[in-house]
């Protein structure tokens, strides 16, 4: 679900496994539904319900020429999280957010993609300076780093600016007016490939 739906106030911790399978979708669906011990109704997934309290989530698709599986399980939310510990593996230099108002999500991902895996971070926020105004603080930042390059999209409702580069052999992408909305910024850091 998109973040901007998902403006929760706290905290939630997520299991993600995304494979890849010789199987059909009903037979995914049928493997899934099997283990779950209350199943819920969804347009979009193929089995929806909990597993020994656990939420679960299994969904099949074909991509790229694959059957990929998502799974996705919602840990308890007992552990009184208040902040994100992950965030500190990243340098400094990527931390500066822009007039933050608030945080609407922090992401944190590892993948064991080959040769040695990806770590991605992302923060969406939204923010109390101008669009304008945020362009011009992550130009400043950013604009002498490796590979810089700008590019403006035209989205339904506004301008969407995003600016990427590598700095700290991390790759950023930022984008002030996400959704073309100009009050939303997203920024996105993760190990250059």
């Amino acid at each position: 679900m998109f973040p901007a739906y998902n403006n929760t106030g706290h905290f939630t911790n997520t299991y993600n496994v995304v494979y890849v399978t010789d199987k059909t979708q009903k037979e995914i669906a049928e493997y899934y539904t099997a283990l779950l011990d209350t199943n819920e109704e969804s347009s979009f997934w193929d089995a929806k319900g909990t597993v020994n309290g656990y939420e679960v989530d299994a969904r099949w698709d074909y991509w790229s020429g694959e059957n990929i599986v998502y799974l996705s399980v919602l840990l308890p939310n007992t552990l009184n999280i208040t902040s994100n510990p992950f965030h500190t593996d990243f340098p400094e230099s990527l931390l500066n957010l822009y007039e933050l108002d608030d945080m609407w999500s922090e992401r944190y991902i590892c993948t064991s993609n080959p040769p040695t895996g990806t770590i991605i971070s992302s923060k969406l926020f939204s923010h109390t300076g101008t669009y304008d105004a945020a362009i011009d603080y992550y130009r400043a930042l950013y604009s002498e780093t490796q590979d810089y390059e700008e590019t403006v999209t035209e989205e339904y409702s506004g301008p969407s600016t995003q600016l990427r580069g590598i700095i700290d052999d991390m790759t950023f992408t930022i984008i002030i007016g996400v959704w073309g909305n100009p009050a939303m910024i997203q920024v996105n850091y993760q190990t250059a490939s």
